[in-house]
């Protein structure tokens, strides 16, 4: 189970941990803060397993924040490298859905639509900017594992993007290999897009890759049966 944004303020956090991994079934986890946080805090990218972890580690770009971790598992006699990975956000803001939000009740062009405007297109350009960067190291870390690979996460972009494009050019899309429908994972103020995604290398094949409509973020889960050939 790979979570992009595991958050909690706890006064021992690693014993709630343990209460979780009990209760899911999963004994096993790996994770990395996304930068460096109170002793009692916790904000990272977060994997649960059912199966053994003989190594793990975490993937970034020169200073930045971490974004992504590696978690290889042992599966039977098999070593699989799982990477649960969270790609660089527009980063929105309350003032930004709300300006997006009246765009259409705006009769005529003034100067709080130029600025809105403006503010919004430079976070996007930020944003493609540093997921690019993010997605050609993750790539590199794709290419040199030593396990077949599963890749779990948060693109936060969709099918057409840069960050889609590389990171399936060596890898399958379970939903695509056996998703149906759109499949459409964002349920935020923004229109909705499949932007959350499991995907596996040549030694693995997936049945019934779905989105659950189940509402606890504005993110919909996605679901995967994979097996290794």
């Amino acid at each position: 189970m790979c979570l992009q944004e595991f958050a909690i303020v706890h006064s021992d956090p690693e014993a709630f941990i343990d209460s979780l991994s009990d209760r899911f079934g999963m004994p096993f986890h790996s994770y990395i803060q996304y930068s460096d946080k109170p002793r009692k805090r916790i904000d990272a990218i977060f994997t649960w397993s059912k199966f053994p972890i003989l190594n793990s580690g975490s993937v970034k770009k020169d200073f930045q924040h971490n974004y992504a971790i590696f978690t290889d598992l042992l599966i039977n006699d098999d070593t699989v490298r799982l990477f649960n990975i969270h790609l660089e956000s527009v980063r929105l803001r309350h003032e930004d859905y709300n300006f997006i939000s009246d765009l259409d009740r705006e009769s005529e062009e003034d100067e709080g639509i130029r600025s809105g405007s403006k503010r919004i297109l430079e976070k996007l350009k930020t944003a493609f900017a540093l997921r690019a960067s993010q997605v050609d190291n993750l790539s590199y870390s794709i290419n040199e594992s030593p396990h077949p690979v599963i890749l779990c996460g948060d693109f936060n972009d969709t099918p057409n993007s840069y960050a889609y494009q590389q990171l399936t050019a060596n890898l399958e899309d379970a939903f695509m290999e056996s998703g149906k429908g759109f499949g459409n994972t964002y349920i935020g103020k923004l229109p909705s897009y499949r932007i959350d995604y499991i995907l596996h290398d040549e030694h693995f094949t997936s049945w019934n890759c779905s989105r659950k409509l189940i509402h606890l973020s504005d993110h919909y889960p996605v679901v995967c049966i994979l097996g290794m050939k």
